[in-house]
C-alpha cells in the first residue's frame, strides 16, 4: 500500500469521525422542561382539545402535597392529594361537593373534576403551559399558568 493510499484512508477515517461527532452534537435531545408546581396557580384552558370558555375561570392551585380546583363562584370545588415525580402524577382521592355556580359553569366544573380524578401523567409544554393526562380514559386537561399581576393596579 502506497503512502498516498494510507494517507487517503487516514483522512477519510478522520472526516468520518468528525461527521459522526458533529451529528451527535446536532441531534442531542433537549433536556426535558421542568416546572416546580408547588405554590403555583393555573387556569384550565382546554379539556380534550375543547376550549373552556367559562366565567369565572376554573383554576387549579398546587400547594404542597395537594391540588385544589376552584372557581370564583364556588370557591374550592375539589381537592386532590398530589404525588408528582418526573412525568408521573397521581391526583386523588377526589374531595369536593356540589357547586353553587350557574349550570353552564357547573357542567365544566364536573367535566374537569372527572378528568382530574384519574390523572396519572403530566407533561410540560413550556414553563407556562402544562397538560394533566387521565391515561385510563385518554383525557387531557390543559392548564395555563396564572402570572402574578404587578402591584399597584391592573
Amino acid at each position: 500500500m502506497s503512502r498516498l493510499q494510507r494517507l487517503r484512508e487516514t483522512l477519510v477515517g478522520l472526516v468520518a469521525t468528525i461527521l459522526v461527532l458533529a451529528s451527535c452534537e446536532l441531534f442531542e435531545p433537549e433536556a426535558a422542561l421542568q416546572v416546580d408546581l408547588n405554590g403555583t396557580n393555573w387556569v384550565v384552558t382546554e379539556v380534550d382539545g375543547r376550549s373552556v370558555a367559562s366565567e369565572p375561570e376554573i383554576t387549579v392551585a398546587f400547594v404542597g402535597a395537594s391540588a385544589i380546583a376552584s372557581t370564583e363562584c364556588g370557591d374550592r370545588m375539589a381537592g386532590f392529594d398530589l404525588d408528582a415525580s418526573g412525568s408521573a402524577m397521581n391526583l386523588g382521592p377526589f374531595d369536593g361537593g356540589p357547586s353553587p355556580c350557574p349550570a353552564e359553569i357547573s357542567a365544566w366544573e364536573s367535566e374537569v373534576v372527572r378528568v382530574l380524578d384519574g390523572v396519572e401523567e403530566w407533561r410540560v409544554l413550556d414553563k407556562n403551559l402544562i397538560e394533566l393526562i387521565n391515561v385510563i380514559d385518554s383525557r387531557v386537561v390543559r392548564l395555563e399558568r396564572m402570572l402574578p399581576t404587578p402591584s399597584g393596579g391592573e
